[in-house]
């Protein structure tokens, strides 16, 4: 039933009208130079988002708010090209051109620095990252390959989550959100400062039903603790750490069935700065992951046994970089890391032995000014990999300033994605007497080659100082080879159909990306449109079940307007129009939908403290609609969000 909102759509004239042209302003020296943002992770260089060598997306702490999502991985809807869907409602999934079955693995999932991947799967598991979403400062999403700067998880992009500096967080922060579908939450935040020392910590306490039906609850607590240590003039601590702590219910057969998730981290960052652009960062990280999943599987008409397929993995990072400027006209970076991941996955690899994945990565970026209109950029990683031969992704691009407000951009680079443990030396059956079972099917082939990744990339950009508008366009050619994918067939000694992966597939990508903003101090407008063009050709080996040619929608768009009023009241709305496209593995035949969102808020004083009264619709006219399991179906729903900040 839809909610009687007519008297809501008496505000919407006020959006659009009273609207004066007017620069907009922010104080953020940090990421803002006379209001054109400055990016960190195209090319670990400062630079003006228009002087960056890759397409970019920036998602700061306003847009976060006009959004009004509960969940992380939902923020990348307005992105063009990323596509979000859940699969049983404790899985989000997000994908950035298609190509992608639950575990989005083409891409680099990067908070602070720190990579979130997990390396049973490749992707991340969103709904379990030791991070509450209040703590986010800005999110940069590299659109295209960006491997000669973080490797080869960055085949297709790079999503970079950089949360707030404690500085920016001191007192206390209390945030209650209520609504249906079982919508509990509970934020509570407190920072301080010890002479030069500040910092925060952060709690949440959340539980939900994404969808009515079947039931998918889950709850997930989650603590973090971040200090940032200003040492004298010219030395940085950086300390982080965190815990999450999350159940949920999975369906198998039509039973549910619980699963539980723990992770921790710990992250230590040091930095001596000399000036701009001469820089030593020294960065340290732990995490940990355990999936507990306990579910039973038919075997006979009759018989239905009890399976436990837990994960254990850890994975250590030591990552140096130093920002140099031999020349005036010139700097660079130039870093070198290394990692190893530990996983224990018995039922994926039918052994309780650990297996070890080690990496070590040699990188360089260099940025040379030619002239005020000519830049030019050179970058590229060195990497060796336990299941690849030693690669180097480069990268070549040049900016053109044609105009003050206008640059256009052009690049080259080549891109590996290493094939993951599970790709390589996964066993995953179940041996009962003289039969096996085939437990979704996977067998793996250790001969598998390093996926490889072409990528030309034309930008043009339009951001002028002074000025509301921004506009961005890409137009990109990716050609990816060896690309690992599975195939089926019959094991011998059993009737299950099992699974394999061979690099009989190569796909070609063509397409499309614009976004056009208009942003006063009241009011924003922001416009995303994409189009995608796969062509998937299969040769030799055997038949696989990934098309990959409709794997991504070609046309996507969205529309987000924000209006800021006098007296505090905020008004936002977010439409999204999604083709028809196919997730890959478990995934379905995607219908195209529709969705519109509607964020309402008063902000006002108490006793001098600012507080916030929120209410979110989402869905709010259109039908209901499956985003990735034709089993759920995503409905109209609304909550309340109270927060409050204390100084």
């Amino acid at each position: 039933m839809k909610y009687p909102l007519y008297s809501l759509l008496m505000l919407l004239p006020g959006v659009l009208l009273g609207t004066p042209v007017i620069a907009f302003e922010d104080k953020d020296e940090l990421y803002f130079d006379e209001e054109i943002p400055v990016v960190l992770t195209s090319s670990r260089l400062k630079q003006p988002i228009t002087e960056a060598p890759t397409a970019m997306t920036i998602i700061d702490r306003k847009r976060i708010e006009q959004l009004g999502v509960r969940e992380i991985a939902a923020l990348f809807q307005l992105v063009p090209g990323m596509v979000v869907g859940f699969e049983s409602g404790n899985w989000p999934v997000v994908s950035y051109h298609g190509m992608s079955d639950q575990y989005s693995r083409r891409m680099q999932i990067l908070i602070d620095g720190r990579a979130v991947y997990l390396p049973n799967v490749g992707g991340p598991d969103w709904s379990s990252l030791p991070l509450v979403i209040d703590d986010i400062e800005r999110i940069e999403i590299t659109r295209g390959s960006n491997a000669a700067t973080y490797g080869s998880n960055s085949f297709l992009g790079i999503i970079n989550i950089i949360t707030r500096h404690s500085s920016e967080s001191k007192g206390q922060f209390f945030s209650y959100t209520s609504g249906e579908n079982e919508i509990e939450r509970l934020v509570a935040r407190h920072g301080g400062t010890f002479g030069d020392l500040d910092y925060r910590v952060t709690i949440e306490d959340e539980q939900s039903n994404y969808y009515d039906t079947p039931k998918n609850f889950q709850s997930s607590k989650i603590a973090t603790f971040r200090a940032d240590y200003q040492v004298n003039s010219r030395d940085y601590l950086m300390y982080q750490a965190g815990h999450t702590d999350k159940t949920g219910t999975d369906r198998q057969s039509g039973i549910i069935f619980p699963n539980t998730t723990k992770r921790y981290f710990h992250q230590l960052e040091w930095a001596r700065t000399h000036s701009v652009d001469n820089e030593l960062k020294l960065q340290f990280y732990y995490s940990s992951f355990k999936n507990l999943n306990f579910y039973k599987r038919r075997i006979s008409p009759l018989e239905r046994i009890s399976i436990e397929d837990n994960v254990y993995a850890q994975r250590y990072d030591i990552e140096a970089q130093y920002t140099f400027s031999p020349i005036k006209n010139l700097r660079g970076v130039i870093g070198v890391s290394s990692r190893k991941d530990k996983l224990k996955a018995p039922m994926s690899f039918s052994t309780e032995s650990a297996i070890d994945i080690v990496t070590h990565r040699l990188f360089n970026t260099l940025e040379f000014r030619a002239s005020p209109n000519w830049l030019l950029h050179f970058g590229a990683m060195l990497e060796a990999h336990d299941s690849m031969a030693k690669k180097l992704s480069p990268r070549m691009a040049v900016n053109y300033k044609i105009t003050e407000s206008g640059t256009i951009r052009l690049s080259v680079s080549r891109a590996y994605r290493a094939p993951l443990a599970f790709e390589r030396e996964a066993d995953r059956k179940l041996v009962i007497g003289s039969q096996t079972y085939y437990l979704f099917a996977i067998e793996s082939d250790v001969n598998i080659e390093a996926e490889e990744g072409t990528t030309i990339d034309l930008g043009y950009i339009i951001k002028a100082r002074g000025t509301p508008y921004t506009l961005d366009f890409r137009l990109y050619r990716e050609k990816l080879q060896q690309l690992i994918t599975p195939y089926g067939w019959i094991p011998t000694n059993s009737s299950n159909i099992a699974i394999g992966f061979d690099n009989y597939s190569n796909a070609t990508i063509r397409g499309f990306e614009s976004s056009i903003e208009y942003t006063t101090r009241d009011f924003n407008a922001l416009f995303t449109y994409s189009y995608t063009d796969i062509d998937h050709q299969h040769f030799g080996g055997t038949a696989t079940t990934y098309d990959y040619a409709d794997s991504a929608p070609k046309y996507k768009a969205s529309l987000l307007l924000a209006k800021q009023f006098e007296g505090g009241l905020a008004l936002s709305g977010t439409y999204h129009y999604i083709d028809k496209f196919l997730w890959l593995g478990i995934g379905d035949q995607v219908k195209s939908y529709d969705r519109l969102d509607l964020r309402i808020a008063a902000n006002t004083k108490i006793n001098g403290n600012n507080a916030s009264m929120a209410v979110v619709i989402q869905n709010l006219f259109t039908d209901d609609y499956y985003d990735f399991d034709q089993s759920y179906n995503f409905t109209q729903r609304l909550y309340l969000t109270f927060s409050m900040e204390f100084h």
